[in-house]
């Protein structure tokens, strides 16, 4: 948005949070306003195709009109660096619930006398006791199902160890932005992370 008296009075920037966190830090680095805008309305780009010029002006009108008048998130200090953990931590346990679903599969179509010592185990016992295998020579069904099962199971304990290892990072930077949100019944440093990740190092965005 550029007054007719000439220079910028504010920048309105559409993907503050990701592709364009790079040159709202830029500006709002240099004293200028930035504004974070919403993606362009589908409607318009259907009709008139991607056009960047277009984009641009529509960014400016939302700026001029006052629809948009959100602050970015600052993308810097400790709330970035928990949105970073957390993003780090949830891919992580992510890896780690498809790594325990694979196991299970595997041991519905083993042979019945594997399955059989794995049935009404814990998730942690059954893992435990599949990392414990020792498959001999592989040259039978049973010995290929105990080595996957124990590669499964292995990485399902490095992740493990993996996440408790980024969930006591978050810990320790959640109680040092927020003490007061760790301290209300029943949240957590997840539950934590992510409300300040949503509001980022400005929580003025938050209305409610």
């Amino acid at each position: 948005m550029v007054p007719s008296t000439g220079g910028a009075g504010a920048f309105g920037i559409e993907g503050t949070g990701s592709y364009g966190a790079g040159v709202a830090r830029f500006f709002t680095g240099r004293g200028y306003r930035v504004i974070e805008i919403n993606r362009p309305d589908r409607s318009v780009r259907h009709r008139r195709g991607k056009s960047d010029p277009v984009d641009a002006e529509m960014a400016a009108r939302a700026v001029l009109a006052g629809v948009a008048d959100t602050t970015p998130k600052s993308g810097d200090g400790e709330v970035e660096m928990i949105r970073m953990l957390k993003s780090a931590r949830d891919s992580t346990v992510k890896a780690r619930t498809q790594a325990g679903n694979q196991m299970k599969a595997l041991v519905v179509t083993a042979p019945s006398e594997l399955r059989d010592t794995l049935n009404g185990l814990t998730t942690s016992a059954f893992a435990k006791r599949c990392r414990n295998f020792r498959p001999s020579r592989m040259d039978n069904p049973k010995m290929a199902a105990k080595y996957a099962l124990r590669s499964l199971a292995r990485r399902y304990r490095r992740l493990s160890d993996e996440i408790q290892r980024l969930e006591a990072e978050l810990e320790r930077l959640t109680w040092s932005v927020s003490p007061a949100l760790l301290n209300a019944f029943g949240v957590g440093p997840d539950t934590v992370a992510a409300l300040l990740v949503a509001a980022g190092s400005n929580p003025g965005r938050l209305h409610s």
